[in-house]
């Protein structure tokens, strides 16, 4: 049974500087349940993967939920890319 990419490719950061990148997107087969796959690469980290079940990425999404809540409530929320948004672009603005 075929396993193939079934959505676009999701990524966020660039792989190559210090804060890394995050990589999502869908897979799945003919008769197996839809699974969303993520991959985190880092150049002084290495890179790893999971392959999350639907239910597990709502509870990924709901705890990012959460941090960003977090992060805006401690003034570093949206709009304050202070802690590596500028990363990997020229001049950092």
């Amino acid at each position: 049974m075929a396993r193939r990419h079934r959505s676009r490719l999701c990524q966020v950061g660039t792989p190559r500087v210090a804060g890394g990148s995050v990589v999502a997107y869908l897979i799945g087969g003919d008769r197996l349940p839809p699974v969303v796959a993520v991959h985190a690469a880092a150049p002084w980290l290495g890179a790893g993967c999971a392959e999350l079940r639907l239910s597990e990425v709502r509870k990924l999404v709901d705890a990012l939920t959460g941090l960003l809540a977090d992060a805006d409530a401690a003034g570093t929320g949206p709009g304050d890319d202070t802690n590596g948004g500028d990363r990997g672009k020229a001049g950092g603005s």
